[in-house]
């Protein structure tokens, strides 16, 4: 009869005090999870072998990455499986919750494809990587303790405009803050180009496709209470900045 886990990963030679420290409230935890928690096996694709045991042909360990994009949450979100704890999940001592709207703004000028002009750095273009659009929400903590909200922003894609693997919703960026308990913080997550984009085979580049994308934050990738908006970049810049 389990109530509570507590999944210390790769924690080091601290390993004891750290422990110690959350369990007796030293250091609230606010961790998250960075791949998803079946409820059975059966539930991933492609199926988890044994490779402990002897291989039965020479292609016993091979795989061909047919699921392209739909890896552990996508997978997930896109066969619409329940899991047992999601992509994102973490719990702490304080009670965290979301007020208001998600306000987002919009900063300089946007076109479909990256500014060439700007020369190029290790990844790509350089404007891949220009900060243009934050997106901000207010988070209140309702607990009795202090502690560390990680607010974590999800974007879907529009659906008609890019290839189908990008529909799935997918995480574009986090912000861990502190917050005293009884009070209200406005915790902001910044965007860059690259963020927003997809890889164009036909025309062999980064893409912001038009229509309307999903912006989402939350504490999960399915946390129900989560916040959201939907803004077409391209055609409505005005509304944005």
């Amino acid at each position: 009869n389990l109530t509570v886990i507590l999944s210390a990963h790769y924690p080091g030679e601290e390993i004891g005090n750290s422990i110690v420290d959350v369990l007796w409230g030293a250091t609230p935890p606010f961790g998250c999870l960075l791949y998803t928690i079946p409820k059975t096996l059966e539930d991933y694709r492609p199926p988890i072998f044994n490779l402990t045991t002897p291989p039965v042909s020479l292609d016993a360990w091979q795989t061909n990455f047919t699921e392209g994009l739909i890896i552990d949450n996508r997978h997930f979100d896109a066969n619409d499986i329940e899991p047992q704890y999601e992509f994102g999940f973490g719990l702490t001592y304080a009670k965290f919750e979301l007020e208001g709207e998600v306000d987002l703004k919009l900063s300089g000028t946007l076109a479909p494809n990256a500014d060439k002009s700007k020369g190029s750095a290790p990844g790509g273009l350089k404007d891949l990587w220009t900060e243009f659009l934050t997106v901000d929400a207010q988070v209140k903590n309702s607990g009795e303790v202090d502690g560390h909200a990680v607010l974590q922003l999800y974007l879907t894609f529009p659906q008609d405009t890019t290839p189908a693997q990008t529909h799935v919703q997918v995480l574009r960026g986090f912000h861990k803050v502190f917050i005293k308990a009884g009070t209200t913080s406005t915790v902001r997550v910044s965007l860059m180009r690259r963020d927003v984009s997809f890889w164009d085979e036909k025309s062999d580049q980064w893409v912001i496709p038009e229509g309307d994308f999903t912006f989402k934050v939350g504490f999960s990738s399915r946390d129900k209470a989560a916040l959201s908006d939907t803004a077409s970049l391209l055609s409505r810049m005005e509304e944005l900045s």
